[in-house]
């Protein structure tokens, strides 16, 4: 499910300009018939071995997915569907659930969801002041030590003991006010929806999407009465060839050239 948040101008970038509530949607199924998206897929499943491409490959590989791989959404609701048709169910819910990740992922790239982005942002951040915190700590210690070895040097060890200790509070002040705009954060994601949501993830169908058994018993038969009459005139052609004794003396004589 992608909902609306405000994508108009990458929309318009992508050659989508829709309106309302569907532009992610639209932008997702603009995403599927991308060539990063198909030549992924086709690496991913080696599908130029697979359906056994000679010529192009590149090119005839991503026309050949187009054809079984599909995207639709629906413009109220901003939910999009992917399908992929192919004999092996097992393969076309792999193929489904690929592109879904895929998606997921571009999404991220493309920064459409900020509270994510911000989150991660503030994730990195709280990780390198701890990290400072913690180097200053140690360094703080290891001059406390030398404070009883080197006495002469004690003025000099005593201002970076002081330095130190100010850095140390301004990157603890700096921690805690990262940790409380994290934990906010949290709290702001957790009764929103992130623009990009799987909502259910393909399984193996266990029911063939097509063709129906009834049309292709119409098929057949419709395919068996035209080839009955046609060979039945073929037959009625050859049978008048033969009590023709003009016709059969020309068959002969072009033979006997």
């Amino acid at each position: 499910m992608i909902s609306a948040s405000g994508m108009g101008g990458l929309a318009s970038l992508a050659g989508v300009n829709i309106p309302g509530s569907a532009t992610n949607s639209k932008l997702a199924i603009f995403l599927v018939g991308t060539n990063s998206l198909l030549d992924a897929v086709v690496d991913e499943f080696k599908l130029i071995d697979r359906y056994k491409i000679k010529n192009s490959p590149r090119g005839s590989s991503r026309k050949a997915l187009k054809n079984f791989l599909k995207a639709d959404s629906d413009d109220k609701s901003g939910v999009l569907t992917i399908s992929f048709t192919d004999t092996d169910p097992v393969f076309a819910r792999d193929v489904v659930n690929y592109c879904t990740a895929f998606l997921e992922k571009r999404f991220d790239e493309l920064g459409l969801d900020k509270n994510k982005i911000e989150k991660e942002n503030i994730e990195k951040n709280l990780a390198a002041t701890l990290q400072d915190i913690q180097d200053l700590e140690e360094e703080s210690r290891k001059l406390e030590q030398s404070v009883t070895n080197f006495s002469g040097r004690l003025p000099a060890i005593t201002r970076d003991i002081n330095r130190i200790t100010m850095e140390l509070t301004a990157k603890r002040q700096v921690y805690t006010q990262l940790r409380v705009q994290y934990e906010l954060l949290k709290v702001n994601m957790a009764s929103e929806h992130p623009v990009f949501q799987i909502l259910e993830l393909a399984e193996i169908p266990d029911m063939k999407s097509g063709p129906s058994r009834g049309m292709l018993c119409i098929i057949v038969t419709f395919a068996a009465a035209f080839f009955s009459v046609f060979l039945a005139f073929v037959l009625n052609a050859i049978a008048n060839i033969k009590k023709d004794p003009e016709a059969m003396a020309k068959l002969r004589g072009r033979s006997e050239k």
